[in-house]
């Protein structure tokens, strides 16, 4: 408990939130991910993988202060398949609710990868260990 105490003092005045007691809150990727208690990677659409479509896909969300997906815009997909399949992802994942009722909005990143004959969707710090 004292964890996610001090995880939501970070999360409402050092990661570029909005002030305690305001209903809406911003957060960095890295605290969105942390806050997550059910996720889901994006399918890789076969017609993606046939195309050969390979690329960065970016979500904006807005999380409602139960810790529920409510708005999923994608900024950027390599297609529109793979645009679809991370807007049916995203709005599967759950969150810790806030405790102050904040409304939170924050992106998620997912790599589409194609390497050989395999297809991967890959999250920030898979896609970093692939690099090394």
């Amino acid at each position: 408990m004292r964890s996610y105490v001090r995880l939501m003092v970070l999360f409402a005045s050092s990661l570029g939130c909005a002030c305690a007691g305001d209903s809406l809150a911003r957060a960095e990727e890295g605290l969105v991910r942390q806050l997550a208690t059910v996720t889901r990677l994006p399918d890789y659409p076969v017609r993606s993988i046939a195309n050969q479509s390979t690329g960065v896909a970016v979500a904006s969300i807005r999380i409602d202060s139960k810790g529920h997906v409510g708005e999923v815009s994608v900024l950027q997909a390599p297609d529109p398949d793979i645009s679809q399949a991370v807007v049916a992802s995203v709005k599967q994942w759950r969150f810790k609710p806030d405790p102050k009722g904040a409304t939170v909005l924050g992106k998620l990143t997912f790599y589409y990868v194609i390497r050989g004959r395999e297809a991967r969707v890959l999250n920030p710090s898979e896609m970093a260990s692939a690099i090394q």
